[in-house]
């Protein structure tokens, strides 16, 4: 990829202990935030931890600080 860090996107793959990332995804779309679950061809990783899907949040140079701050607070209700 780019050599400058400010031109790359960023991946961040999670899980919440005891949430199906799935159902992380089906709270966040209700609230028109669209992440992924899955395994992301990283199944033999997964395995070696015990996990066979995960979510993410693929970020990229569009989104703004107020998206990304949006994404965190979803996530975070999702926790509680």
């Amino acid at each position: 990829g780019p050599s400058d860090g400010r031109d790359r996107i960023d991946i961040v793959p999670f899980n919440i202990r005891g949430l199906d990332p799935a159902r992380i995804v089906a709270a966040l779309e209700q609230q028109q935030c669209i992440i992924e679950a899955g395994g992301f061809m990283a199944e033999p990783i997964l395995a070696r931890y015990g996990v066979s899907t995960m979510a993410r949040v693929s970020l990229h140079y569009f989104n703004t600080e107020q998206e990304l701050d949006r994404v965190a607070d979803l996530v975070e209700a999702c926790v509680r």
